[in-house]
């Protein structure tokens, strides 16, 4: 079975101006994910996900483009193979940052494509499930006014949700307590709070000293943990950060490669790494991430955004992970995240149920190409939003 073809699709929906919403890094006007398609000469197509494509499209086609010269033509299944073929490929350009987000997505419709092959879901060609359900966390939070952020919170729990995370890490730190102080309130003492400073995205991000006055000042709230509260790229302040408080400290989703989590992990970094299938480099990479994870003693809590693809692949990954902690489950609007699910995932009682259906479950249908075209409105927005606010923005 033999490659044909990689083809890049990017879909999109603009949100209303009731449905935007602020987070640390700026502005959020809509959904946009990039998907890659790869196809065979039997007629089967794979889908993989590359979560930083919509902010570099015309980068992204062409890197696609141009590993596809190296992998048609190829067998489908020899996954390793290819994946290491595309990495050597691009040597020269790539090896970290987007090369390895668009090598993962290529690699991600190819395990999808096996599995469809086998008759089996991905987690089953993984070494199979662990984890008969996964605990999944709520992640929300990004409604700030008086009364309605509390009401969202609470709906969580009503919904049989457990654990719940905020977006904090904009505005002052009496701000971002004052939120903090609001959602242990809603939420009750029984339910753990996540709390995402995502530092790596604001135009001036905490010093560590500021990372630590801010994490012992939120301690008293009990969170389950503090997200992002430095930047990834200095693993040594990092670590000063996660030895300033009792907070465990969680990280990654911007980590490319288990070279870059070998040093977070190394330096003690972090308390719970969350690599991104999108991002990392695919299912392979971040099954490296997590062994390197465990063997520092270091669960992994993958994080989870985009579309149905990007889900699928990642909560595959987390049920054959004997170290998987707990799975994000994105509650902001979003419709692209159940769109592409040939069946609907089922989440009840905070614990979500992965399908048995062969590869990743997801399909690309020209129905729902129509519903969710290209929007490049929304795409330029996902860069010139950063570091704006809500009142500013048009």
């Amino acid at each position: 079975m033999r490659i044909d073809e990689c083809r890049v699709h990017f879909l999109t929906y603009r949100y209303t101006d009731e449905e935007r919403w602020s987070w640390s890094g700026g502005v959020a006007h809509g959904q946009a994910v990039c998907l890659v398609q790869v196809a065979t000469d039997s007629g089967v197509t794979g889908l993989g996900e590359i979560n930083l494509g919509p902010q570099a499209p015309e980068v992204v086609t062409a890197a696609v483009a141009t590993l596809a010269t190296i992998i048609v033509g190829e067998e489908a299944r020899n996954t390793q193979r290819l994946w290491a073929k595309m990495y050597k490929g691009s040597i020269v350009w790539g090896r970290r940052g987007l090369a390895l987000g668009v090598i993962g997505g290529i690699e991600t419709a190819l395990w999808d494509i096996a599995g469809k092959v086998a008759g089996r879901p991905v987690y089953d060609l993984l070494g199979g499930r662990l984890h008969p359900t996964l605990r999944a966390y709520a992640s929300g939070g990004v409604r700030h006014e008086p009364g309605v952020f509390e009401q969202e919170l609470r709906g969580y729990v009503e919904q049989g949700f457990s654990a719940v995370k905020i977006r904090i890490g904009f505005g002052s730190m009496a701000d971002n307590l004052d939120l903090t102080r609001r959602a242990r309130e809603a939420l009750g003492d029984d339910v753990d709070l996540m709390l995402d400073a995502g530092q790596g995205y604001v135009p001036r991000p905490w010093s560590v000293p500021e990372a630590i006055r801010a994490a012992r000042a939120l301690e008293a709230f009990d969170p389950y943990w503090l997200e992002e509260p430095y930047l990834t790229d200095e693993p040594e302040g990092y670590a000063q950060v996660r030895a300033g408080t009792s907070i465990p400290i969680a990280g990654g989703e911007n980590g490319v490669s288990s070279w870059e989590f070998k040093e977070l992990l190394e330096r003690g970094s972090l308390d719970i790494v969350q690599p991104d299938v999108t991002v990392v480099g695919g299912i392979l990479e971040c099954r490296k991430v997590a062994t390197l994870a465990a063997a520092h003693s270091v669960p992994v809590a993958n994080h989870i955004w985009g579309s149905s693809v990007s889900l699928a692949a990642n909560l595959h990954c987390l049920a054959a992970t004997p170290n998987a902690l707990i799975a994000e489950y994105p509650c902001i609007t979003n419709p692209l995240r159940d769109a592409l699910f040939i069946e609907p995932l089922r989440v009840e009682g905070g614990e979500i149920m992965l399908h048995e259906l062969p590869g990743l479950g997801v399909n690309l249908s020209d129905e729902l190409l129509q519903r969710f075209p290209a929007d490049e409105g929304v795409h330029t927005q996902l860069l010139s939003g950063f570091g704006e606010t809500q009142e500013g923005a048009q």
